[in-house]
């Protein structure tokens, strides 16, 4: 419901409509910005809706296709629902990610200002 605080970890709870249980992807270590296999048990489908313009450091692509790599591994399908870039896609810029500089901001080699879609870096 986008109420939590920045830096602060999320918690898993029940959605309190429809009692699914809902799974963080944001916790108080490395470890939890992956899910792990099990959240993925009878789930027929992970379907990733995101727009995003294309910046290294918004972290909603890494989480996207870190858990799209748990989802496909466990034999779920995945399908991302691609919408052009906000800022046009058109612009590449600033500096690669370096070696030995690899984080949740610099999970993949791409420049700060990428200009792909989810769809594309997945």
């Amino acid at each position: 419901y986008g109420v939590e605080q920045d830096m602060i970890a999320a918690r898993e709870r029940l959605d309190p409509w429809t009692g699914v249980p809902i799974h963080s992807l944001y916790g108080d270590s490395l470890a939890t910005l992956r899910p792990s296999p099990e959240v993925f048990s009878g789930i027929d489908l992970l379907l990733v809706d995101l727009q995003d313009v294309g910046a290294r450091y918004y972290t909603y692509v890494a989480t996207a296709i870190w858990a799209a790599e748990v989802a496909a591994r466990s034999g779920c399908e995945v399908w991302f629902l691609d919408r052009p870039n906000p800022l046009g896609g058109e612009v590449v810029e600033g500096p690669w990610r370096s070696p030995g500089f690899e984080s949740f901001v610099g999970a993949f080699e791409l420049p700060v200002r990428q200009g792909l879609t989810p769809g594309e870096i997945a």
